[in-house]
């Protein structure tokens, strides 16, 4: 309607975007959600569906990841 149009992927394609694999991608989300509770994924039909906050969530991790950041330390930040 205002030219806003949303950007989603389904974990392959979204996978592909960052060039990690689709299992890394799903548990660092998976812990997100899971054990920590403090970011959940959006669902359709009970799929998960990445969308651009999640994107630069990931694209967040992979830079301290490649800075060896701890998972936990990046979690916490």
């Amino acid at each position: 309607m205002f030219g806003l149009e949303a950007e989603y992927w389904k974990i392959s394609d979204f996978s592909k975007k960052l060039g990690k694999h689709s299992n890394t991608i799903d548990g660092w989300f998976r812990t997100l959600e899971e054990d920590r509770k403090t970011h959940y994924i959006n669902r359709i039909n009970n799929e998960k569906i990445y969308d651009v906050l999640d994107l630069n969530i990931a694209k967040f991790i992979i830079e301290k990841r490649t800075m060896k950041w701890s998972l936990d330390g990046i979690f916490d930040n």
